[in-house]
């Protein structure tokens, strides 16, 4: 079990015990019961803002690497040409793999 299981498992273990103990008024339970879930939720916002961050950062650099190897298919010239007409810098230098990360970054 992953540590964000456990944090909800610990806190929703929290919020049931506040239902049951009866030392304190409803009102003082269920305004410690909204601390909780109020931070259940920030925690959960957290959790899935992370995973969904990840989620971006794979496809981002599947996307990349596609990319790359469809340039890959080009030779020199093809490159050189692509670079002119997005006005690169410095792509007489280059040679084909600095070609294709110059216009892949473009």
């Amino acid at each position: 079990m992953n540590r964000d299981m456990k944090y909800f498992i610990h806190q929703g273990k929290r919020i049931e015990y506040l239902i049951m103990k009866s030392d304190r008024s409803v009102e003082t339970r269920l305004n410690e019961m909204g601390s909780l879930i109020k931070d259940m939720a920030s925690e959960a916002s957290q959790v899935v803002s992370k995973a969904l961050s990840s989620r971006m950062k794979e496809a981002e650099n599947k996307g990349f690497e596609m990319a790359y190897k469809a340039l890959d298919t080009k030779n020199k010239d093809e490159l050189y040409t692509m670079a002119q007409e997005l006005d690169i810098h410095g792509r007489g230098s280059m040679n084909k793999d600095e070609l294709i990360n110059a216009i892949l970054k473009a």
